[in-house]
C-alpha cells in the first residue's frame, strides 16, 4: 500500500472552472447547428407545393434554392416570359401526390352525373295543307224519281219508268274527290232532243246534287205533266260526260191526251196520240193533224183553275161519252172522254169568263168568244 498526501490529491480530482465552461459551450452550438439543419430539411421535405390551378397562361416552374442556415432564403421570382434555367444544385424531392409539370393545362371538371345539355334546334310549326281531293274523282250512279225529300235529300218512288202523269222527276247522284268550286253542266234531252240545261258548281269535295225536269210549259209549278217519251240526263265536267243515265215516260195504251193553257191572254196547248208523237197548233188555233178511233180514251189536262170550255159532238151523239159538255174550271172536267164509234167530235176552249153567244137547243151550254183554241177529234 502506498502512501499518499494531501496535496497530491488535489491535483488529480480538482479542473479549471474556464475549461468546463468552454466545453459546454462548444457542445451547445453543435447541437443548435444540427437541430436547424434537421428541422430545414424537414420543412422542405413535408411542405407539398399547392395543386396548380388552370389558368390561361403559361407558367415556369420555380427555381429551387440551395438552403443556407445561416441566411434565410429569398424570395422566389416568377417569370412571366422566359422560363429561367434550372440550378445546378440538387433538386429537393417532389411529393409523388403531384405530378412534376411545367405547363398548365386548362382542364373542365367533369360531373359523372349530369348529362351535356341537349342542342336546341330552332323549329318551324309546319302550316297545314288544304286536303287535297283523290287523284281520280268519282260519282255515283243517277237515281231518278217522280218525287223528292229536299231535307234528307232522299229520292221518293225511285225508278226508270213512270206512267203518264207524272208532272216532275227527279235526278239525284253524289260525288267525292272532286276540287270544290270547280264548275260542272248538266242538260236534259228527250228523244235526243235538248230540252233544258244549266251550269252549278261542287260546293265541297264530296256530297249529294240533285236536278229535276219540268214540262216546259210548266217551268215554276209542276202541274203539266211531261210528255211520254224516253228522257235523258246528263252531266259535263270540262266539256266531258261524267253521268248519263235515262228514264221513260210511258204512253198509256190507246189513250190520247189533250193539254192546254192560257199564255197572255190567249189558249194554247197540244195533243199527244197514241204513238207518243206531240201535236201543236201550227201557226193558227186549230190542233186537227191527229185521229182518234173507237175504243180510245181521251184525257184533257190544264194548269190553269179557270177557262172556258165546250165540247160539241157535232150532229152524231152517242159517238163519245160523256157528249156535249161546258166547263170553266179544272173540276168540272170528266176524267176521260171515250170514244165508242166513228165521227168526229170538237173541243173549243178560251180564257177565263170569255163566252160568246147560247148554243142552240143547249141552253145550259155557251160558245166559247174569240181567241179560241179548237182541237178535232176525227177519224
Amino acid at each position: 500500500m502506498v502512501a499518499t498526501t494531501p496535496s497530491d490529491t488535489k491535483a488529480q480530482t480538482h479542473l479549471s472552472p474556464w475549461l468546463i465552461i468552454g466545453g459546454i459551450a462548444m457542445v451547445a452550438i453543435i447541437v443548435c447547428v444540427g437541430i436547424v439543419a434537421v428541422g430545414g430539411i424537414f420543412f422542405f421535405q413535408t411542405t407539398t407545393p399547392a395543386t396548380p390551378t388552370a389558368v390561361a397562361f403559361v407558367s415556369t416552374s420555380i427555381p429551387i434554392l440551395p438552403i443556407n442556415p445561416t441566411t434565410p432564403a429569398p424570395m422566389p421570382v416568377i417569370a412571366t416570359a422566359t422560363p429561367a434555367a434550372k440550378p445546378t444544385s440538387p433538386d429537393i424531392p417532389i411529393s409523388p401526390s403531384v405530378p412534376p409539370t411545367s405547363i398548365a393545362t386548362l382542364t373542365l371538371p367533369i360531373n359523372p352525373t349530369a348529362l351535356p345539355p341537349t342542342p336546341v334546334v330552332a323549329t318551324t310549326t309546319p302550316v297545314a295543307k288544304p286536303t287535297l281531293p283523290s287523284a281520280k274523282p268519282t260519282y255515283s250512279a243517277v237515281t231518278f224519281s217522280s218525287a223528292f225529300d229536299q231535307s234528307a235529300l232522299a229520292p221518293i218512288n225511285p225508278g226508270k219508268m213512270f206512267p203518264y202523269g207524272a208532272n216532275i222527276v227527279y235526278a239525284y247522284w253524289t260525288y267525292s274527290g272532286v276540287v270544290p268550286k270547280t264548275p260542272f253542266e248538266y242538260a236534259w234531252l228527250k228523244n235526243g232532243v235538248r230540252l233544258d240545261s244549266s251550269g252549278e258548281s261542287f260546293i265541297n269535295a264530296s256530297g249529294k246534287s240533285f236536278q229535276w225536269i219540268l214540262h216546259p210549259d210548266s217551268p215554276y209549278t209542276p202541274k203539266i205533266p211531261l210528255d211520254p217519251g224516253t228522257y235523258q240526263f246528263i252531266v259535263r265536267v270540262s266539256g266531258q260526260v261524267i253521268l248519263s243515265d235515262a228514264f221513260t215516260i210511258q204512253m198509256p195504251a190507246s189513250t190520247i191526251i189533250v193539254f192546254f193553257t192560257i199564255k197572255n191572254n190567249a189558249p194554247t196547248g197540244f195533243v199527244i196520240d197514241k204513238q207518243g208523237v206531240k201535236h201543236t197548233p201550227p201557226g193558227y188555233l186549230t190542233i186537227s193533224d191527229f185521229h182518234v178511233a173507237p175504243g180510245d180514251r181521251i184525257t184533257i189536262q190544264t194548269d190553269q183553275p179557270r177557262f172556258s170550255l165546250l165540247f160539241d159532238c157535232s150532229t152524231f151523239p152517242q159517238t163519245y161519252s160523256p157528249c156535249d159538255f161546258a166547263a170553266d174550271s179544272a173540276g168540272q172536267l170528266p176524267a176521260e172522254i171515250r170514244k165508242n164509234k166513228s165521227g168526229s167530235a170538237y173541243l173549243n176552249i178560251s180564257r177565263a169568263d170569255n163566252w160568246a153567244g147560247t148554243r142552240p137547243n143547249f141552253p145550259s151550254q155557251r160558245y166559247p168568244a174569240d181567241p179560241v183554241l179548237r182541237i178535232v177529234l176525227g177519224d
